[in-house]
């Protein structure tokens, strides 16, 4: 048995990075991001990517180990100052959706309704209402 780290197993099994591809592929099917927008910002027990999309803002949760947010910082790219928000879980697909705001006296993190946990790569779709 050899190790392999690509996108599936020896079986063809998908992997984690796998599914994340397959996911993230699903997410942003059929909306262009809009220039070189990205805004990397760090969190306690990870990192944020958030990118400008025509249909929104897109934000990438990477954790570095379980966790559980409810403020995200977006870099001051937001469709406005509320809306809904679907949170994609790139390992399993399963979608979650909650409402998000502007967050209080900052024009670069928005705050979500309800915390969303992330053991593995989420992807947050911020759309204004």
């Amino acid at each position: 048995y050899f190790p392999r780290t690509g996108l599936v197993d020896r079986r063809f099994n998908p992997r984690m990075a796998g599914r994340a591809c397959r996911h993230l592929n699903s997410a942003l099917a059929g909306d262009a991001l809009q220039g070189p927008s990205l805004r990397e910002s760090k969190l306690p027990a990870g990192r944020v990517i958030a990118a400008e999309a025509i249909g929104g803002t897109y934000v990438l949760i990477l954790p570095e180990r379980t966790m559980t947010t409810s403020s995200l910082p977006v870099g001051g790219i937001l469709p406005g100052t509320s809306g809904l928000a679907r949170c994609i879980d790139l390992d399993s697909g399963r979608i979650t959706r909650t409402s998000w705001k502007r967050g209080a006296g900052t024009a670069s993190a928005i705050e979500l309704a309800r915390e969303v946990a992330c053991a593995f790569p989420l992807l947050v779709h911020v759309t204004a209402q």
